[in-house]
């Protein structure tokens, strides 16, 4: 396997993972992370005197910065980033870290394109 199709792949399950993750805590209707967000809201409403701090928990654009940077971060300590670990081998990685960041990225890059892939598939009525 080629650096490049690593970089590549790496990329997109990021791309994806920080679309869903942004998705969920800014957008999904879960009942718990409604009220995360609606208390992170009135929180900084209280503290601040004012809601702006408050548009991050709402606005996809905004909260999509801090996951990316989030993500990429641990990608970096977890070393994703370094020496282009497991996919590049012959064997599976040895490295636990590495194997971890991608298998939950790849689950909420899945879920992501599972989902966007269903929503525009048209109802079966």
């Amino acid at each position: 396997m080629s650096i490049e199709f690593y970089v590549v792949v790496t990329a997109i399950i990021a791309t994806l993972a920080t679309a869903r993750v942004t998705r969920l805590l800014v957008g999904d209707k879960f009942p718990p992370l409604m009220k995360v967000r609606d208390k992170f809201m009135d929180w900084t409403e209280k503290r601040k005197g004012t809601r702006d701090y408050g548009l991050l928990a709402i606005c996809a654009y905004c909260m999509a910065f801090w996951v990316a940077l989030g993500n990429l971060i641990w990608a970096y300590f977890a070393g994703v980033l370094s020496d282009v670990p497991a996919l590049y081998q012959d064997s599976v990685s040895s490295d636990w870290s590495v194997s971890i960041w991608f298998f939950v990225n790849a689950a909420f890059a899945l879920a992501y394109s599972s989902a966007m892939t269903v929503s525009r598939d048209g109802d079966d009525d």
